[in-house]
């Protein structure tokens, strides 16, 4: 996932856009990072879409009318 999608912390989040039109804060592990991407070990299911970007001014809850971009597919993490 690209970590502009990110709330580094303690408790990491992303904001994914819910079935309903409406913004959802969820708390993830992270794995893996590199420079740009971070690995999602759980708190995402394959295909949630996530916003990227500024989330400056987003509030969960919130009813929005998202612009998807072309981004690749990624994969969810593979637990062994």
């Amino acid at each position: 996932m690209p970590l502009e999608a990110l709330t580094i912390g303690d408790s990491p989040t992303v904001m994914v856009l819910a079935k309903d039109g409406r913004l959802e804060e969820r708390k993830v592990k992270v794995g893996i990072r590199t420079a740009d991407k971070a690995e999602i070990v759980s708190g995402l299911e394959a295909g949630d879409p996530v916003v990227v970007g500024n989330r400056a001014g987003l509030d969960a809850g919130e009813k929005i009318k998202p612009r998807f971009a072309d981004l690749p597919k990624v994969a969810l993490a593979q637990n062994d």
